[in-house]
């Protein structure tokens, strides 16, 4: 095979390479880590900072390091959510778990908030990592903020099924089979990343979505909310439910931004955003209804902030401004119900 031949495959790897390092380097200062880059600026700049921020080895949380013994007086609060909570784009000092100590303080209380969060995690993975950690941190109150993720598992697993039996596992799950590493390598790459996002979400609205998660899903999620409450308090520890909030309400579909929707659409294909936002509405009626069979303190985040597009960066997550109101909603609901129980 002549040079020449070769001619039209290198450039086109040429204009590969050009392409992937340029996205990389717009993922990177937008706070993301890329393949070749590592850490967003905002993830560096932390960990060359004054202050100390989890997650590290000797303390697995998402935030500001405290000690496992404290002082008296001190309020510590279990924070388990998600990304929400834990988001790699907005410096720790700024999301709401870490702002809900200066709020303590503001208030002239002492708390120590652990924030025991990561992106991806479900209910499940939360009361795990509950049950893991907090014998030895020993926590006052654990505030749960979930649903997003939840939600969308269950989509694919009730909605996304043809068989209705097949959201039940097998007793024994065949191993799955790894791709290879030049595979791994290529879905690790930006271009990969952002090519599959735009095409799937562009691609999921030409498809029957459902309006609903349906009641067989949300009966699931909130059975999964009912056993953290069960463990946390066979832990010794207050739960405290939190209802979701979402950037749009159902009477401001119209006014949802066409990029915000394609971003619903790329992690979820099954339901609709009308759906989303019914799923939403129906498991936050189930998250009171729950509160009051079984005693459980409830901040209504949804009626707080829900609907004000501004301080949301996308459907369900906030921006810098949200979590400055996320955090002054919850401390001041936690502080008032220790009070009340005074």
């Amino acid at each position: 095979m002549r040079l020449k031949d070769l001619s039209t495959p290198l450039w086109l790897l040429v204009l590969l390479l050009g392409l992937e390092a340029g996205l990389e380097l717009r993922a990177h200062l937008r706070g993301w880590e890329t393949l070749l880059l590592g850490p967003g600026p905002i993830q560096r700049a932390e960990a060359a900072g004054d202050v100390s921020y989890g997650p590290r080895e000797d303390y697995p949380f998402w935030g500001p390091v405290h000690g496992q013994a404290r002082s008296p007086g001190t309020l510590r609060i279990w924070v388990a959510s998600t990304s929400h909570a834990a988001p790699m784009d907005v410096p720790k000092s700024r999301i709401f778990p870490t702002l809900m100590e200066r709020e303590c303080s503001a208030a002239g209380r002492r708390c120590e908030v652990l924030n025991a969060s990561e992106p991806g995690l479900l209910v499940d993975e939360n009361i795990a990592t509950l049950e893991a950690l907090a014998p030895a941190w020993r926590p006052d109150v654990a505030v749960l903020y979930q649903m997003a993720n939840d939600v969308s598992a269950l989509s694919g697993e009730y909605l996304g099924a043809q068989d209705p039996s097949a959201h039940e596992r097998p007793a024994e799950a065949p191993e799955p089979l790894l791709p290879s590493w030049p595979a791994r390598t290529g879905e690790r790459t930006t271009t990969w990343v952002l090519v599959k996002t735009n095409l799937t979400s562009r691609l999921v609205p030409s498809r029957v979505l459902a309006d609903g998660l349906g009641a067989a899903g949300e009966a699931r999620f909130l059975t999964a909310v009912e056993r953290f409450v069960v463990r946390a308090r066979a832990l010794g520890i207050e739960p405290v439910l939190v209802t979701f909030a979402v950037s749009h309400r159902a009477d401001q579909l119209q006014q949802m931004p066409e990029p915000w929707q394609y971003y619903v659409y790329s992690f979820n294909m099954h339901l609709s955003i009308a759906g989303w936002m019914q799923t939403v509405r129906e498991l936050n009626q189930g998250l009171y209804a729950m509160a009051s069979r079984l005693d459980v303190p409830i901040i209504d985040l949804d009626a707080a902030i829900g609907g004000q597009s501004a301080l949301f960066s996308d459907f369900h997550h906030f921006k810098w401004e949200g979590h400055e109101r996320v955090a002054q909603v919850l401390t001041k609901a936690l502080l008032q119900d220790r009070e009340t129980a005074r």
